[in-house]
C-alpha cells in the first residue's frame, strides 16, 4: 500500500499569530498544522455560506415575503410561540408592516 503524499506549502505568518496558535492547537488537542488547516476551511466555509445568500438574495422578491408576513388566514401561534410584544424584533416588524418604503432587503 501506497502512503499519499499531500503538497506542502510554506506559510509565512507574525510571531504572534503563530504562538496564540500554536497555544490554541494545543488547547485543542491538535496539532499546528490540523488547527491552520481546519482554521482555512471554516474560512472557507463562510465564505462560500456568504456567496450562495448572496446569489439566493438576488432572486428574492420582497412583495412575495410581506405577502406571506401579513397574511391573515394562517392560525394564530400556538400557547407559548407567541413573539413578545415588547421585543426589539416585534418592534421592527411593527414598523416594517406599517412602513412599505422601509421594507427594501438590506444590502
Amino acid at each position: 500500500m501506497t502512503q499519499q503524499r499531500h503538497p506542502t506549502y510554506p506559510l509565512r505568518m507574525s510571531g504572534s499569530v503563530r504562538r496564540s496558535a500554536a497555544l490554541y492547537a494545543k488547547k485543542d488537542g491538535s496539532s499546528l498544522n490540523h488547527f491552520i488547516e481546519l482554521a482555512v476551511a471554516e474560512k472557507i466555509a463562510r465564505l462560500e455560506a456568504e456567496e450562495f445568500f448572496t446569489q439566493r438574495r438576488q432572486g428574492a422578491a420582497p412583495e412575495a415575503f410581506w405577502d406571506f408576513m401579513n397574511r391573515t388566514d394562517s392560525p394564530p401561534p400556538q400557547a407559548g410561540d407567541e413573539m413578545p410584544e415588547d421585543s426589539a424584533f416585534a418592534a421592527k416588524l411593527r414598523v416594517l408592516r406599517n412602513d412599505p418604503s422601509r421594507r427594501k432587503l438590506q444590502d
